[in-house]
């Protein structure tokens, strides 16, 4: 997970990418970003609160991530 905190119009920006990799190879699967404008408060604040949205938001996009990679897997195998 990596994290990037940007102000724009006093306003913050959270953009956070998830980087799904295959934990038997160690092969990236796929990434998944999330931004969100976020008020200008410490980080610490800011996650506690907005953890459940970014859960969610994370876990549908792996979800999308595993269904697309299946799909490709489905079309090699063909």
């Amino acid at each position: 997970m990596k994290i990037n905190l940007s102000k724009q119009n006093d306003q913050g920006i959270l953009s956070l990418l998830w980087i799904l990799e295959d934990s038997a190879n160690g092969d990236e699967i796929g990434q998944i970003s999330q931004t969100n404008p976020i008020p200008n408060l410490p980080l610490s604040r800011i996650l506690i609160p907005a953890s459940e949205a970014i859960a969610e938001g994370t876990a549908m996009g792996i979800k999308d991530l595993l269904q697309q990679k299946s799909l490709q897997n489905q079309t090699v195998l063909k």
